[in-house]
């Protein structure tokens, strides 16, 4: 019975604000030329008497635009019918009192539902901020929701922005990347701050799979061991190299202090090698030069 009753007021409230707006946008008239018109307003004012309203009130509802005369005229011996709207109405006033809305906030809030698309009413917005509010997924309700808003608008973030990347990341979230992989993903890219991330996009689209990507490290790692390598075996024959050319230069500069200092030449430089052939080692012909030239200081001279 409650929801049946429920149901009738608030068709007969619907029907009220539909014919107080038809009744303003007929009183706003000048002159109604057209006898349909003037019909159509003398039964809204009717309307309105049956309902339990005066003269003086209709008038007002019209925001004046009809005259109180007018109106005593035209419903002159109606009768109230049922005053049950009109207390309703002076209910809501009290709601509003009591509520502590004053009429800035009313007006803001016909200024809100003026600017709404006509499939969107204030109870959808009304809703929508209980829910937010309720919601234990939304931080600090309401507040929270007007604050994500402004930073958006600091940071220059549309809707549809947020609208894209939500279906990225339902998209992600389906590919199994979760908030936690994104924070990682996040650290990488900054390491690319300084270059193009689309490179590393790009790097990483060349690949079929990880399997791939771990056998692309591998061949580089085989590769890098075996330069590795070869660059060691380098500088070993390197080393190598530099101690024979230091025994090189140490006998070119002892040709070259024989050559210089002593008067050797190319000729007894050959002598010597043929001679160490004979020999065998460096000492021995040594100590043959050395016997060679005592035997000869010791000769006696001749007198001649």
């Amino acid at each position: 019975m409650d929801e049946r009753n429920n149901a009738a007021a608030s068709a007969s409230e619907h029907e009220f604000q539909a014919k107080l707006l038809r009744l303003i946008e007929l009183s706003k008239k000048p002159r109604l030329d057209i006898e349909r018109e003037r019909d159509e307003r003398d039964e809204l004012l009717r309307y309105f008497r049956r309902n339990g309203y005066t003269s003086a009130e209709i008038s007002k509802l019209t925001g004046g635009n009809l005259k109180e005369d007018t109106i005593k005229r035209i419903i002159k011996g109606v009768q109230i019918d049922d005053d049950s709207l009109k207390k309703r109405v002076a209910e809501l006033i009290g709601d509003v009192v009591r509520a502590d809305l004053g009429i800035d906030d009313v007006r803001t809030s016909v200024s809100i539902k003026n600017t709404l698309p006509e499939d969107i009413g204030v109870g959808d917005v009304s809703s929508f901020l209980a829910d937010a509010q309720q919601s234990p997924d939304v931080i600090d309700g309401v507040k929270g929701v007007l604050s994500m808003y402004r930073g958006m608008r600091e940071q220059k973030v549309s809707f549809a922005q947020v609208k894209e990347m939500l279906h990225y990341k339902e998209e992600s979230e389906r590919a199994g990347i979760k908030v936690q992989h994104l924070q990682k993903i996040s650290e990488v890219a900054k390491k690319y701050k300084k270059g193009d991330v689309n490179q590393l996009m790009d790097a990483l689209f060349s690949f079929d799979s990880l399997e791939s990507i771990n056998e692309k490290l591998r061949r580089e790692k085989e590769l890098l061991e075996e330069a590795t390598k070869k660059r060691q075996t380098a500088e070993k024959d390197a080393k190598i190299a530099m101690a024979e050319n230091t025994h090189l230069r140490e006998a070119i500069a002892i040709c070259k202090d024989l050559i210089t200092r002593y008067g050797f030449t190319t000729a007894g430089l050959n002598d010597i090698s043929e001679l160490a052939k004979k020999c065998g080692n460096p000492t021995e012909v040594m100590n043959a030069l050395a016997g060679y030239m005592t035997s000869k200081t010791s000769q006696p001279k001749r007198i001649g």
